[in-house]
């Protein structure tokens, strides 16, 4: 009450009235005692504020050892009399041969006065044996038409086929067989082919023979167009078209005779000069001959000089003499056909010769 004396001593007349109204409230409440009754505040406790805990501290990262070099063991020795291991890698083929049956390499066009001639390529990988071609030994004549044949044997350029003569060997297939080969012709739809085995191949002097093979289901006549080097001798390597007329496919492999033929071909032989021959290197290839083919030679002053055989089947004048001049072919037989005018080299081109072949008889 003393309180509320003092504020009205002090306060204006609306506080005055706050005041009595309040200690008018607090007289009810104490039940005229004037005493007011105080309740005893309530305490809220304080919110527990959770411990840090201490961040750990980070230990050091362990320095990493090199890694010892181990010592180089040196290569083991084998036992005395082992056979020593070749270094791997293709194997090579005989003289240098391309492999089989892959696409053939073009001559590199020359640019200085002696080029090196391109060889054919093959798909075979397996070596080859070394060529066993013998010399041809034929007297050339200077007929410019095909002399008469002095009979049926062979008297250059193939050492073991003989007209006629009938050899037994294997026969197997192989699906590439397109006409193409180591023989250099392209692809010209005639699937009646072989490759023939690498003794009696020759140094391509079997390419473009014509060869009548016969087995268990009957014979077919194929042409010589490529070599096979892992072919025993008297096996020919035929394409499948050639092989069913002989046998089912699935024979696989199996015994054929076969025998040398004088085709009875159309028109005359032609010439072809190799892709980079030019006045200073060239080669020569025969086509379209009915018998096979013994040797090429070009004038040299009076004489006829022999061109070098190559087993991509062309004939090669390595200094380019008589390139561009005029061309003889023997075939095995001895006859001779004689170009009566001058060839001009148009590398690619394909020119008619003067006449073809006869039969031996």
């Amino acid at each position: 009450m003393l309180n509320a004396r003092l504020m009205a001593l002090f306060a204006g007349p609306a506080t005055l009235a706050v005041v009595l109204a309040v200690a008018l409230n607090n007289l009810a409440n104490t039940g005229g005692t004037g005493v007011l009754q105080l309740s005893a505040p309530t305490v809220v406790p304080s919110p527990t504020v959770p411990t840090r805990t201490a961040v750990p501290t980070l230990t050091a990262v362990p320095t990493l050892t090199a890694v010892p070099t181990l010592p180089t063991l040196p290569a083991p020795t084998p036992p005395a009399g082992w056979p020593s291991v070749a270094p791997s890698g293709a194997e090579p083929t005989a003289s240098g041969a391309p492999d089989r049956r892959t696409a053939r390499a073009g001559a590199v066009k020359p640019t200085a006065a002696k080029p090196t001639a391109a060889k054919a390529n093959t798909t075979r990988t397996r070596a080859a044996k070394p060529s066993t071609t013998k010399p041809n030994t034929t007297k050339p004549s200077t007929t410019e038409r095909a002399t008469k044949p002095s009979g049926g044997s062979a008297k250059g350029g193939t050492t073991y086929i003989r007209y006629g003569q009938v050899i037994t060997g294997r026969a197997t297939y192989y699906t590439t067989a397109d006409g193409s080969g180591n023989c250099s012709y392209e692809p010209n739809g005639d699937l009646m082919v072989a490759a023939m085995n690498q003794r009696d191949y020759e140094n391509s002097a079997a390419c473009g023979a014509h060869l009548r093979v016969t087995g268990p289901s009957g014979s077919v006549v194929v042409r010589v167009v490529d070599r096979c080097p892992e072919c025993p001798p008297g096996a020919l390597d035929l394409s499948p078209q050639a092989f069913q007329k002989v046998a089912p496919l699935v024979t696989g492999l199996l015994q054929v005779r076969w025998t040398l033929l004088s085709a009875d071909l159309s028109g005359p032989i032609s010439l072809r000069y190799k892709e980079g021959s030019s006045q200073y290197w060239c080669a020569i290839q025969v086509r379209n001959h009915r018998n096979p083919v013994a040797s090429v030679e070009v004038p040299a002053g009076s004489a006829w000089r022999k061109l070098s055989r190559q087993e991509y089947n062309y004939f090669v004048s390595e200094d380019g003499a008589g390139c561009g001049g005029r061309v003889r072919v023997t075939d095995v037989y001895g006859q001779q056909i004689a170009t009566a005018a001058t060839v001009p080299v148009v590398a690619g081109a394909v020119v008619a010769g003067p006449a073809q072949f006869r039969a031996p008889g």
